[in-house]
């Protein structure tokens, strides 16, 4: 006997907007018939059940809509071990420490400068790996709300900056995307299905570095396979996050603006696309951060 209500099979058999199931119905379906998956034509939010053999929909084989443009995006601050980051986490953060790393005596720069040389890693990169394990270590509220982490609205604005600095080279080359506010004011209309919201949703897919991707969602920070399994951390929720946009949507990317390791792309898998900041335009942050000083 099938685990899934007998009107969910039925609806599948023609497209569905998700608005009339919802991802957790989504996930039981699939988890209840393990021989069958989902397939969408992007953020139109059709969805529609099919083979996981041949993924052809069971409906007539509906195809995926065409997709856009090739792009390159180049990557050129990966860091290519994370035996760079175990080694680096006993030096960018030492017991009794707090606070932002810019806020370091000269020494301590000095010391975490010299160790990414060795490292093949940026302080930049070095710094938010600093971050990321104090957070581990103090928890994400006491981070967010001491002014010695700096300011949290300021954090957001410089978030929000660097997705600007994203939807800019997306619109160079032509892309079309709906954003996250985008989706949500069609939530709110009503045309848009209640659900996740990704930074940039594509309607076909945009290939990207030879892969079709769906969606892009934005990080600031560096991408670490460290602490990927602390779900508490923004970096440890990102398998998660890829797992839930890429059921709904189908297969997509973060795009890191302080770059990643690359065990991290072995633990989300290479469904998952990862981009860093190498060549897009951070002259607003960088302005930002100069009036911060």
């Amino acid at each position: 006997m099938s685990l899934v209500p007998e009107e969910w099979i039925k609806a599948f058999k023609t497209p569905l907007p998700l608005k009339r199931l919802g991802f957790s119905k989504v996930s039981q379906l699939l988890g209840a018939m393990p021989q069958l998956k989902v397939v969408t034509n992007g953020p139109s939010c059709m969805v529609y059940l099919a083979s996981a053999e041949t993924g052809d929909g069971v409906a007539g084989g509906q195809a995926a809509a065409a997709g856009q443009g090739a792009m390159l995006w180049a990557c050129d601050a990966v860091v290519r071990s994370e035996a760079a980051d175990r080694a680096m986490r006993s030096i960018v953060l030492r017991p009794e420490e707090f606070g932002r790393g810019r806020d370091l005596p000269a020494d301590r720069l000095a010391e975490i400068d010299a160790a990414c040389a060795e490292h093949a890693m940026t302080r930049y990169q070095a710094l938010s790996l600093r971050r990321h394990l104090i957070r581990a270590e103090h928890g994400m509220q006491r981070v967010n709300q001491s002014p010695l982490m700096g300011d949290a609205h300021g954090q957001q604005t410089y978030a929000h900056l660097f997705e600007r600095a994203v939807e800019k080279y997306l619109r160079q080359h032509d892309v079309h995307f709906v954003s996250e506010q985008q989706q949500k004011a069609e939530m709110e209309r009503g045309i848009r299905g209640r659900g996740p919201t990704p930074d940039f949703l594509f309607p076909t897919p945009a290939t990207i570095n030879d892969k079709k991707v769906y969606w892009l969602d934005c990080k600031v920070f560096y991408g670490t396979s460290l602490l990927a399994g602390n779900k508490k951390l923004p970096v440890g929720r990102l398998p998660d996050i890829a797992r839930k946009y890429s059921v709904l949507f189908g297969p997509g990317g973060f795009v890191f603006g302080q770059s990643f390791n690359t065990h991290l792309q072995t633990l989300l898998g290479h469904s998952v696309t990862l981009l860093d900041a190498s060549p897009l335009d951070l002259s607003e942050m960088e302005e930002w951060q100069d009036q911060q000083a």
